[in-house]
C-alpha cells in the first residue's frame, strides 16, 4: 500500500483490519470450541479481508497509473518471503518440511493476489472502470464453478476477490473522508455493534458458509450445486461491502493510539502466523483452555 498522503483514518482502519486478521487466526483452533466464538469467527471473515484488499486498491492509483512496476513487484517478492517463513513455521509446528511455492497455505495469498490485481489493473487501467467492475464481479460469482482454479498460486481467490480491489482504484478517498462526522461514526458503530452482537449469538448456524467467505474453494468442494453457489457468493460481495462500509464510517480520522501500529500493519502480517505457529506447536490452545476455561475468549482477543 502507498504511504504517500498518510491520513489518520486510513491508519486507524489499517489497525481495525490487522487486529481482526491476527484474532480470526488466533480463534482457528477454537472456532469449534462454542457458539460464540464459532460466530464471531465467522463474522470476522465477513468483512476483513475484502476491506483490506479494498484499502488496497484504494492506495494503489499512483502505482497503477505510473505503471511502476518494480513496487509491483515487490509484493511477489513479499508472497516469496512469507512462503518461506510458513514453510518453516509448517516445520516446527507439524515436523514437516513443505517446499511449494506453488499452492497457497496461509497469509502469503494475500501479497501473491495484490501483485496480480495491480498487474491486471495496470494493463486495463485505460478501459472504463464501471465495465471492468462489472465484469470482474461477473468472473468472481462463476469462479466457484472452474474446477482448475483453487489454491495454486491464489488463483481462486485472486478471482474472487479482485472485485474489492478495483472498488478501491475507483473510489474517490476524499468522498470517504468527507463523511467522517461524530453523528455518522455513531450510528455505524451502533449498527455494527448490532451485526456482531447478531453473529455471535446466531453466527454458528451459518458457519457452513465459511468456505464461501475465504473463497479458495469451488462450489461443487463445499458441496453447492446449481446456482446456489452463485447466489452465496453474490450475497457474501453484499454483505461485505455493507459490514465493510460501516467499518470504514465507524473509524475516526484522528490520530489515535491505533494509529501508530495501523501505519506498520505489513511486519505484523508477515510475522504472526509464524509465533502463532510456534505457540499451537507449544500446546497453546490447551494451555489457554486450561487456564482459562470460562474467559478464554475474551484471553483470545487480548492476545
Amino acid at each position: 500500500m502507498e504511504n504517500t498522503g498518510r491520513s489518520a483514518k486510513w491508519d486507524n482502519l489499517k489497525f481495525v483490519l490487522i487486529f481482526f486478521v491476527v484474532l480470526g487466526h488466533i480463534l482457528f483452533p477454537f472456532r469449534n470450541e462454542s457458539h460464540a466464538v464459532k460466530g464471531l469467527y465467522f463474522f470476522i471473515y465477513t468483512f476483513h479481508m475484502p476491506l483490506f484488499i479494498f484499502v488496497s486498491g484504494l492506495f494503489s492509483k499512483t502505482i497503477i497509473r505510473k505503471r511502476q512496476w518494480k513496487r509491483v513487484f515487490s509484493y511477489l517478492i513479499l508472497y516469496l518471503l512469507i512462503r518461506t517463513i510458513d514453510m518453516f513455521g509448517t516445520l516446527i509446528e507439524k515436523h514437516k518440511l513443505r517446499l511449494n511455492f506453488m499452492k497457497t497455505n496461509g497469509p502469503d495469498w494475500y501479497a501473491l493476489a495484490i501483485f496480480a490485481f495491480l498487474c491486471v489493473t495496470i494493463v486495463l487501467q485505460n478501459k472504463r472502470m464501471d465495465i471492468l467492475l462489472l465484469a470482474s464481479i461477473i468472473i468472481g460469482l462463476v469462479a466457484g464453478y472452474n474446477t482448475h482454479l483453487g489454491n495454486q498460486f491464489a488463483s481462486m481467490r485472486i478471482c474472487v476477490f479482485y472485485p474489492f480491489f478495483l472498488l478501491g482504484y475507483i473510489v474517490d478517498r476524499e468522498k470517504i473522508e468527507q463523511l467522517n462526522t461524530r453523528r455518522v461514526r455513531f450510528v455505524a458503530a451502533l449498527l455494527l455493534a448490532g451485526i456482531i452482537l447478531f453473529f455471535i449469538m446466531k453466527g454458528s448456524h451459518f458457519y457452513n458458509m465459511i468456505h464461501i467467505l475465504k473463497g479458495k474453494r469451488t462450489y461443487d468442494a463445499i458441496d453447492l450445486d446449481g446456482a446456489e453457489g452463485l447466489v452465496l457468493r453474490a450475497m457474501q460481495y453484499v454483505g461485505s461491502v455493507v459490514i465493510g462500509g460501516l467499518v470504514i464510517l465507524m473509524v475516526p480520522s484522528f490520530k489515535t493510539n491505533m494509529s501508530y501500529i495501523g501505519a506498520r500493519t505489513l511486519p505484523i502480517y508477515v510475522w504472526h502466523n509464524l509465533f502463532l505457529k510456534f505457540f499451537w506447536a507449544g500446546s497453546g490452545k490447551n494451555k489457554v483452555l486450561d487456564a482459562f476455561p470460562d474467559t478464554y475468549g475474551l484471553v483470545l482477543i487480548i492476545m
